[in-house]
């Protein structure tokens, strides 16, 4: 409850119009990235209805490329900073350069930036398909939308098998490596920067 848009101090619930004009108006990057995955579960129809007409509003709009890539590499190397405590010999896979999160990322990235020209992107909410769909609108080449597919894939089934055994979502370095190498290598063909 904390991330609400006034913070600790806020509102819990706010009418749906003052939600579309935060959204519209004050929602920083990370905010409209989140909003990718949102999606109504329950309620008033057409709340939902209403929801998802703010939500494609929100998420369809033309964007300054150079500004979304440096707010999505800026948001992505904080949440780096602050979340990933690098262990010698191990590969965090949800945090580490070249793991879930990176992907994650990079498809937000693209579903912000292309999503105006091609409002299929805007259909699903999860990974898997929204790879999919760059794929079918021409916004990511094929090869490229297999690798990151195969590595979230791999990685989410790692890190879901680890937490059955009550285990943090870390393996030994070496273990993904090539597949982590051809992840970084493609977010630097996104984002021109190297990262740290």
């Amino acid at each position: 409850m904390r991330l609400r848009p006034s913070g600790s101090a806020g509102i819990l619930v706010g009418p749906i119009d003052a939600f579309r004009e935060y959204q519209l108006k004050d929602a920083w990057t990370w905010e409209h990235q989140a909003m990718i995955k949102a999606r109504p579960i329950c309620g008033e129809k057409i709340l939902s209805d209403r929801f998802e007409k703010i939500r494609t509003a929100v998420l369809g709009r033309p964007r300054s490329k150079a500004r979304l890539q440096k707010e999505v590499t800026g948001m992505r190397e904080r949440m780096r900073r602050e979340l990933l405590t690098p262990e010698k010999g191990i590969f965090d896979l949800k945090q580490d350069t070249g793991a879930m999160v990176d992907i994650e990322f990079l498809v937000q990235y693209l579903v912000l930036l292309k999503s105006h020209d091609y409002p299929a992107l805007l259909k699903w909410t999860d990974n898997v398909r929204l790879i999919q769909t760059l794929i079918e609108t021409g916004a990511m080449d094929e090869y490229t939308a297999h690798v990151l597919k195969h590595a979230y894939l791999i990685y989410r089934a790692a890190a879901h098998q680890l937490s059955l055994q009550e285990k943090p979502a870390m393996v030994p370095h070496d273990k993904f490596k090539r597949l982590r190498q051809r992840v970084e290598q493609i977010w630097l063909s996104y984002f021109d920067t190297p990262k740290t």
